[in-house]
């Protein structure tokens, strides 16, 4: 699964195809959480055109009686996309990018959980396959945008931490994913795999990073033995 994440980039340069809305903003979020708001990546009607927005994270179905769920849609799991309600739509038409450095995973037993930032070996951005949904309230009022990141089933690397990841599409995947063209799920699904096992480079960083309100590079620093464990 994915509970944390950070966006520290140039946004302009995650993805190969032109994003309107990124050229020279750099967002620095170490320590991305759930129902915070975070620039996503979501094609225009005819897919040609891919721009930036901010939405929240925690899909909202639009059918939702009001925007705070008690289930908090944070993650989706690919192979069930196509069957449950919250994502059933959204799969069809409204599919997205979530831009990412890296994100965090957990381990250990409670009361001495290790906490781990996970980043690609090349440098490059992990780039996750999300939805996306707009739940309109009461007339007049704003809509609201959310988002949620789509799982698949862990590789190597992330097996030791949990039994799913999220879905990192490649240049190609991503193209596919944001073609409004597509709506086979079978061709969709194809693309909803564990990343390839030895692509990733796994760190221990301190606790600093498990309180959600925490920010800064402090998150992403490397662990060193000795230091207090609670860090809060």
């Amino acid at each position: 699964m994915c509970g944390r994440y950070v966006l520290n980039e140039n946004l302009a340069h995650l993805v190969a195809h032109p994003v309107e809305g990124a050229e020279g903003e750099t967002v620095a979020r170490f320590n991305v959480a759930p129902t915070q708001h975070i620039p996503v990546i979501v094609p225009d009607e005819e897919g040609d055109t891919w721009r930036m927005e901010s939405f929240r994270w925690g899909l909202v179905p639009s059918w939702a009686k009001d925007r705070n769920m008690k289930q908090n849609l944070f993650n989706a799991r690919g192979e069930t996309l196509a069957e449950k309600s919250s994502f059933r739509a959204a799969f069809k038409k409204r599919r997205c990018l979530v831009p990412a450095t890296g994100f965090y995973e957990w381990s250990g037993a409670k009361g001495a959980r290790r906490t781990y930032f996970i980043r690609r070996k090349d440098g490059q951005a992990l780039i996750f396959a999300g939805l996306w949904e707009r739940w309109q309230g009461e007339p007049g009022e704003p809509a609201l945008y959310s988002f949620t990141i789509v799982t698949t089933a862990a590789n190597a690397e992330m097996s030791d931490f949990h039994h799913r990841m999220p879905v990192v599409l490649d240049p190609e995947g991503q193209e596919r994913w944001m073609d409004p063209g597509v709506v086979d799920a079978a061709a969709l699904q194809n693309l909803l795999v564990p990343l390839k096992d030895g692509t990733l480079e796994i760190t221990r960083v301190s606790t600093y990073v498990n309180k959600a309100g925490n920010e800064g590079p402090r998150c992403v620093e490397p662990f060193e033995e000795g230091e207090q464990r609670d860090l809060f």
